[in-house]
């Protein structure tokens, strides 16, 4: 008990509440390499790291459609093909791994495609005018992984990808403020909730899904909404505390502040997405 404790110190409770002692010895070692490592944690990699060094946790956007379960869910869209897919890693990029020192950089021109012309992004629906403050965005991210100690999160808004030819080159649908959670859910309870948008709610939106799935469970970690510094286009890194376990995370997105056009409403876009994380021991 007094171990138990000691640990609940050190990570999430939530997420020592289903983990065996394996399990939790992996996140001991995980956190102790994480700060010894710590100006080189991005630069680690190769088969021999695979519980100790963190790699991508989501899929390509390319292998979604095959997919039975969704491995990503939007409670808005706007256009037809601007589709949250479009925010995980592409399989065009070359990589099999995403770059997360240029990640890490901020730098707004890494994004993983090879040309301007296959560049895509999600936008959510348009919020009126009155008070987009107010309004909220989720999107919602299965793991490749059953089970992995999520490390990282990385977001980067779009910038008008029509500026130069309406006068917006500088337009970027940024986010006044961000939270997160993190889920831990059996497979077979993921396929019976997330099989798709329900056709009551609509052929872009999946709101009311992803509303049921917060309310029914309860995340092992929880990050607060916090106030975004740069309302640029460049990368948003947010690490994770130790020990987060879990294969499904929820982003949110607070608030809107941009408008497309005068008489349009408000919009937030993501140009691309990336997590980070280790397969924990005896899941993958």
């Amino acid at each position: 008990l007094k171990y138990h404790k000691e640990l609940s110190c050190l990570f999430p409770p939530a997420s020592l509440q289903s983990m065996s002692t394996q399990q939790v010895q992996q996140c001991c070692n995980l956190a102790i390499i994480r700060k010894a490592n710590f100006d080189s944690w991005y630069t680690g990699g190769g088969e021999r790291h695979r519980y100790s060094w963190p790699r991508s946790i989501l899929p390509r956007s390319e292998r979604t459609a095959a997919r039975r379960l969704a491995p990503c869910l939007a409670s808005s869209q706007d256009q037809p093909n601007e589709i949250i897919s479009n925010v995980l890693w592409p399989m065009e990029s070359g990589e099999t791994e995403e770059n997360w020192e240029e990640i890490a950089s901020g730098n707004p021109h890494y994004d993983g495609c090879l040309a301007q012309s296959s560049k895509r992004w999600w936008s959510s629906g348009p919020s009126e005018l009155h008070r987009p403050e107010d309004t909220r965005e989720d999107l919602l991210f299965v793991s490749k992984l059953e089970d992995v100690i999520v490390t990282e999160i990385a977001i980067k808004a779009l910038k008008d990808p029509f500026g130069y030819f309406n006068g917006a080159q500088d337009l970027v649908y940024s986010w006044p403020y961000i939270s997160f959670s993190v889920y831990r859910v059996p497979k077979d309870v993921l396929r019976l909730a997330l099989l798709g948008p329900s056709e009551e709610e609509g052929e872009y939106s999946s709101r009311g899904m992803i509303d049921d799935f917060v309310k029914e469970h309860t995340p092992t970690y929880t990050h607060p909404r916090t106030k975004v510094k740069r309302a640029d286009d460049s990368w948003q890194i947010h690490g994770l505390p130790d020990g987060v376990v879990g294969n499904v995370i929820v982003v949110t997105l607070w608030g809107k502040s941009v408008k497309q056009f005068a008489n349009s409403g408000y919009y937030v876009c993501v140009e691309k997405l990336a997590m980070r994380g280790c397969p924990i021991v005896g899941n993958e």
